[in-house]
């Protein structure tokens, strides 16, 4: 038999972090170029773009369903985390920082919905692990959105005090990594990563 006021109190808990997790703040913005984009916003523009490309590009190869839970969770862990600049500081001790508070948040997570609510954790754990197509998908996916949401607006960079050329040699080893990983899985969504990337330097001014 179900304990439904227990699951009445966890989905309240559940509903309260989804509502912290919209106050989280990412270095980029809303179209004004002032508004703080969210953790929230991000995710549903994610969710939404990576479910309507998965169907164009990959339908025969990709469980939609799937890649529409990964792209709603993906970033979760940040609840308790936060945002971690990975474009201006790229150095080792940076990622592991990053890596430890995600690791701790990861277990926030499971301890308080685990024993209820199990496949919350466990969908957070296979996207993390990134062996399964739809993770691999949304992942790139993730980093084209982070271009498009700047193409918007076109006022992070400049805040960040970020020359043109230290832009292009960023975005020429964020390429490099993902056709290393992805190019060969996931070739038609590499090129508009490309796209995206020329859009963002013609833009640069």
């Amino acid at each position: 038999m179900h304990d439904l006021e227990l699951y009445k109190n966890k989905i309240i808990e559940l509903a309260d972090m989804c509502l912290d997790f919209g106050k989280v703040e990412r270095r980029t913005f809303h179209q004004d170029g002032e508004r703080a984009e969210t953790d929230t916003d991000h995710t549903v523009m994610l969710a939404i773009v990576s479910v309507v490309l998965a169907e164009k590009l990959y339908k025969n190869k990709l469980d939609i369903g799937l890649v529409s839970q990964f792209a709603m969770i993906h970033d979760l862990l940040e609840v308790y985390a936060g945002d971690t600049d990975t474009l201006t500081n790229t150095s080792k001790e940076h990622f592991a920082d990053k890596n430890r508070r995600e690791a701790e948040a990861f277990l926030k997570i499971k301890e308080k919905f685990g024993s209820v609510f199990p496949y919350l954790d466990s969908l957070i754990e296979r996207y993390e692990k990134q062996e399964e197509l739809e993770a691999k998908f949304v992942k790139v996916c993730d980093k084209i959105m982070s271009k498009v949401t700047n193409i918007l607006n076109y006022n992070t960079y400049p805040k960040l005090k970020m020359t043109k050329e230290e832009l292009s040699s960023f975005l020429e080893k964020q390429i490099k990594i993902y056709q290393e990983d992805q190019g060969v899985l996931f070739p038609e969504l590499l090129s508009l990563f490309n796209l995206f990337n020329e859009e963002m330097l013609e833009r640069f001014n």
